[in-house]
């Protein structure tokens, strides 16, 4: 019942988030919208566009119909044009070809005619000629009477022949005006026949020529009605853009929403199920050899601790961390002047350093605790000649005798990457470091054997021992509050000790939202080099 409960309240949460989301991508739209009429127009508005719109398309289809019949009167007309010139010329040609045959057949008979008349009177003049060079040439009164009735039947003959040339003249005249007088009557049938026909396609012409002035009317008016609805368009993109604005992008919008908000759980999902069995498998992680000597011990944590500082030594500790007397003291900007960048990863810097007193031989008692947090613990860890521990910076408070800084990189290790730290900070040498923690801070001491823990709990480890991550056991917990259940559990193995506390949230405070966004990448690469 109690996990159906968490599910329930998950889900609620996660649709208040979603709606939230959506509520800040609507918040102009609310400003905006502050009265009624206003808000009936920006609703209306799309509509009203979209109406628009459809008709602008309406308009446009109507206006290329328009242009194409346009197109096709233009084309008709052209053609009508074209068969009037077409069929004039054929109607010339005919009549001038009809006119040119009645020409060239008049002009035939004449010739016939004339050559007719000119053999005739060849032929009498040689029959003439013989006969008066047979009856004229002698003094025959006989011959010589014959020749005159000759001559006369001659002279007869060629005012006959005159006559006939005469007539056929006339003849010739007449069928020459005949045939001009048909061809008047041709060419004016023709005429008339061509007036006719070029009336009826003038007809046709004036017609398709009305039709292309209304269509061209019809075009210009929708042309207009085309601009003015795109004026309307503009105008009220101009007027209601916002409204407009958030209807055509509301689905991306929650997409995005949605995308945001789902992002971590698919992340999460894949990192539990695809990355963590992959890393779980990968070699274990060894800064040191699991031989290498040194002591290493720690004390009971407190909120408040003792310290001694051996005679000779310096304790160098956290401005505000030191609550006893600070006869002596001074301040020192780097924990380590020959590695500063080493003393700013660690943490240590802006310090307050203190000397033990020569003259006494047991040290110098200096009391340490938080300045700002009552639920801060701290514990001192104890080192004798030791090879190094591995402490996150944010948790080192002071640092008494002779400690050496080093960092450690493993850009190759699966298990650095999962827990997002490839740079490893070790302190080793004899001394004491003083780290906190919350809740409680302890360390655990392993006998060749296995530990595990949860990865904000620890604070350091051993570097003797070997360290790897496999992920956590439940998967909805980790799903649902990453924060409470981690993904990744630290695994520490052989001989050492390991750091840990035992509510590290409960010094979380409040922060602002500019403060989250900002943190959220700087924690982030803090993490990853080890701060």
């Amino acid at each position: 019942m109690r996990l159906f409960a968490a599910i329930v309240a998950k889900f609620l949460q996660s649709a208040l988030i979603v709606v939230g989301l959506m509520a800040v991508l609507f918040t102009g739209y609310l400003v905006v919208t502050y009265l009624w009429p206003t808000v009936r127009t920006l609703v209306e508005a799309p509509t009203q566009i979209d109406q628009i719109r459809d008709e602008l398309g309406r308009h446009s289809r109507e206006v290329e119909a328009r242009e194409t019949e346009l197109e096709r009167e233009g084309t008709l007309i052209a053609q009508i044009r074209e068969r009037i010139e077409r069929e004039e010329d054929a109607l010339r040609g005919e009549l001038e070809q009809s006119v040119k045959e009645l020409e060239e057949m008049a002009a035939r008979q004449q010739a016939r005619v004339y050559e007719t008349i000119e053999q005739n009177r060849e032929h009498s003049t040689e029959a003439l000629s013989a006969i008066e060079r047979e009856y004229c040439s002698t003094w025959n009164p006989i011959k010589w009477v014959t020749c005159q009735r000759v001559r006369a039947r001659m002279r007869e003959f060629e005012a006959n022949v005159e006559r006939q040339r005469q007539a056929l003249s006339q003849a010739a005249l007449r069928v020459e005006e005949n045939a001009s007088a048909e061809a008047r009557k041709l060419r004016e049938d023709a005429e008339r026949e061509l007036e006719r026909r070029t009336a009826q396609m003038q007809d046709e012409l004036r017609l398709g020529l009305e039709r292309f002035e209304a269509v061209e009317a019809e075009r210009q008016r929708l042309a207009a009605r085309a601009d003015e609805l795109l004026l309307e368009e503009q105008l009220l993109h101009k007027q209601h853009w916002l409204a407009i604005e958030l209807e055509r992008r509301w689905p991306g919008l929650l997409l995005a929403a949605l995308l945001i908000f789902f992002a971590p759980f698919i992340r999460r999902t894949l990192w539990y199920f695809l990355g963590m069995p992959l890393v779980s498998r990968a070699r274990p992680l060894q800064l040191m050899p699991a031989s290498s000597k040194g002591e290493i011990q720690t004390h009971p944590s407190a909120r408040t601790i003792e310290v001694t500082v051996p005679t000779g030594s310096s304790l160098s500790a956290r401005s505000g961390y030191i609550q006893s007397d600070r006869l002596g003291a001074r301040s020192a900007l780097f924990f380590d002047w020959k590695a500063p960048n080493l003393s700013y990863a660690s943490g240590l810097i802006m310090l307050t350093r203190l000397e033990a007193e020569a003259d006494k031989s047991d040290g110098r008692l200096v009391s340490l605790g938080s300045p700002d947090d009552p639920d801060a613990y701290l514990m001192e860890i104890c080192l004798d000649d030791h090879p190094g521990v591995v402490l996150r910076a944010r948790n080192i408070v002071a640092v008494v005798g002779a400690i050496s800084v080093t960092a450690h990189w493993r850009l190759t290790s699966w298990h650095a990457w999962a827990t997002s730290q490839v740079r490893f900070l070790t302190f080793s040498g004899s001394g004491s470091i003083i780290v906190e923690g919350y809740g409680d801070v302890a360390g655990h001491t392993l006998e060749q054997d296995c530990c595990e823990k949860r990865m904000p709990l620890v604070i350091g480890f051993d570097t003797r021992l070997a360290y790897k991550t496999r992920r956590t056991a439940t998967f909805l917990p980790y799903l649902l509050d990453p924060e409470r259940e981690p993904l990744v559990v630290d695994v520490f193995e052989g001989k050492g000790m390991f750091f840990h506390q035992k509510n590290p949230t409960s010094h979380a405070r409040q922060k602002r939202t500019g403060e989250h966004v900002a943190n959220f990448f700087l924690d982030a690469v803090r993490k990853l080099l080890g701060f």
